[in-house]
Order: C-alpha cells, then structure tokens, then sequence
C-alpha cells in the first residue's frame, strides 16, 4: 500500500478527465472482475457520495432588494462557516476566535432558509393614513336632508428598498436600525443539496478512480490472467481514458522481472566462488547440480501444502 496507493492484492486504476465517466466505467469494471474465479472483495471506488450544501445568489431578488451580492456572501460565509475575529496566544499555541450562527440555527436546509439577513431600505416605513369622502347634497357643509358619507379604504404605500450608503447599514448591529428591515435568506438565495466527489484522486496529472480486489482459493498469475481478458473484451473505454493494473500484483511483476535479471547473475557468482575454493569446475558443477534437484523439492512440497505462488514464496527459494 505504500508504494502503490492500494490496499488490497490488486488494484485496478482508471484515469481519466471527468469523475462521472470515471465511476460509471470503474462500477462497469466491478461487475466483470466479480465474475472471474478467484476474484473475492471486488469493489468499486465511489467518487461521487459526498453531500454539498449549495447556495446560490437570486440575482434578481438580489437586486431589487438593493443588496450587494458580495455582502450577502459575507453574511452566509459568517452565519454558516464563521469569520475570524482574533486568536488567543498561549505559550507556543494559538487558537482562533472564531463567530458564527449557533448550530440549532444552521443544521438543516429549513433553519438556514429563515436566517435573517438585513437589508436597508430608504425613509423608513411610512405611516398610514385614513381618508374620509363626503358626499353633499349641493353645499360645502354636512347636509341634514339626504346627504351620504362614507368611510375611505385605508391604503399604505409599499416599501421601496434602495442600495445603502455604506456597507455598515448592512451589520447586524447598525447604528441606525430604522434604516434597516430583514428578510430571510429564501428570499436572495436559493439553498439545495447536491452530491459531488469526497476526495478527488490523481495521478500523473490525471483523474484517478481505483477497482479493489483480493485473490482467493487460486494464485495471483492465473486470476490475474483470467482479469486482463475479461477487461480487454469487455470493457472499452472512451478516448482520453486508460487503465493499469496496481497493488501487490504490480510488486510481484517488478519482483518477478528483478529476479530474471538478478538470479542468473547470482547462480554464476556463486558458480565462481565454488571454483575458487575447489580449484575444479568439475566439483564445482556437481554442487550446483543441488540447486535444480532442491528447487523440485520445493516445487512438491508447495503442491502437498497447497500454497500458491507469491513474492514471499520466491523470497524462499532465493534463501534456499
């Protein structure tokens, strides 16, 4: 897992340019090695099960409230993520101060609707007024013979809010407060859940999404075998993407091509260090011949055992 990202005796990697393309193929590849005998514990890297909170600015409402809407981001960034307002020394650790909306005010969708958020409007609110129509029989004064009054609707002007002088009048804690009224945050902003990647991988500056497997009841070579014709029949991947094989599987093809190049190397250093103590290539011959006669009796003993084939396998037969 150290030097190759995975956590399992296989890995199978996708790279690519989007994420949704990565895990639909990387769901894809699933389901084909799930069918491969010896294949156990497939399982599909899911880059797409995060939950994001997305809130996004009605512009329109934004502006016909007169707010600007990079204060209205800095309300949100303060009521729900907080804003700095210090930090305590202690010794040699700091803390910060942070301020923002208790948490019974920002847990769910419905609270975070109805944050109140200041808005000022021009000339306050005005007052209302009652008007009263008269109806005369002919003359300017109340008339006692037929004459009709009537009582006027009461009516109010509507508020029209206007852009504030200063970013001050949109505190919390402004000094004019009867400039300023509230409305919830439903208003100017539109708040939903989406989903989106917990964690983007990449590797070779490209997208990466990974297929974990294990071998079981069979040796790593044959299931690997039987993996790679499954994938290349089964599995065609768009232009721009491409796949790798990783894990443990990767170290036993590097230790395997190491120990092609290393082992004759070392059968005839030791060869030569045989000839130097005998003296006699003949002699030196016959104790080498101990090497391939040791060898089958390791080859029966991994049979009766039943062990298949691994890198600490082979790490014994070179200790042997």
């Amino acid at each position: 897992m150290l030097s190759t990202g995975v956590r399992t005796d296989v890995g199978f990697k996708i790279f690519g340019s989007n994420l949704d393309t990565l895990e639909e193929y990387a769901i894809r590849a699933e389901q084909l090695l799930k069918t491969v005998e010896g294949a156990a514990d497939v399982v599909a890297e899911r880059v797409q099960n995060g939950y994001y909170l997305d809130i996004k600015v009605k512009r329109e409402a934004a502006a016909r409230y007169g707010v600007n809407i990079r204060d209205l981001q800095d309300i949100i960034e303060t009521a729900i993520g907080g804003q700095n307002l210090g930090v305590v020394i202690e010794d040699r650790m700091r803390f910060p101060i942070r301020m923002r909306y208790e948490k019974d005010y920002r847990s769910n969708i419905e609270e975070l609707e109805n944050l109140i958020v200041p808005v000022a409007v021009s000339g306050g609110m005005p007052s209302t007024s009652t008007g009263m129509n008269t109806m005369n029989g002919g003359n300017g004064g109340n008339s006692t013979g037929g004459g009709m009054s009537s009582m006027g609707k009461t009516s109010s002007a509507s508020v029209i809010p206007s852009a504030p002088e200063s970013s001050d009048d949109y505190s919390l804690t402004a000094s004019d407060q009867n400039a300023v009224t509230y409305i919830p945050l439903s208003e100017l902003a539109e708040i939903k859940t989406l989903t989106g990647p917990p964690m983007i991988s990449s590797e070779n500056g490209m997208l990466r999404s990974i297929v974990f497997m294990n071998t079981r009841e069979r040796d790593m070579g044959n299931v690997m075998v039987d993996a790679k014709k499954v994938i290349e029949e089964n599995l065609k991947l768009p232009a721009g993407y491409s796949y790798t094989w990783s894990g443990q599987y990767e170290s036993k093809v590097r230790a395997q091509q190491t120990m092609e190049m290393i082992m004759p190397v070392v059968f005839l250093i030791i060869f030569l260090l045989l000839y130097m103590t005998l003296k006699n290539y003949v002699e030196a011959g016959v104790v080498m011949l101990s090497v391939p006669f040791a060898l089958i009796g390791g080859m029966y003993m991994i049979y009766i055992v039943g062990y298949n084939f691994s890198v600490a396998v082979w790490v014994g037969f070179i200790a042997l």
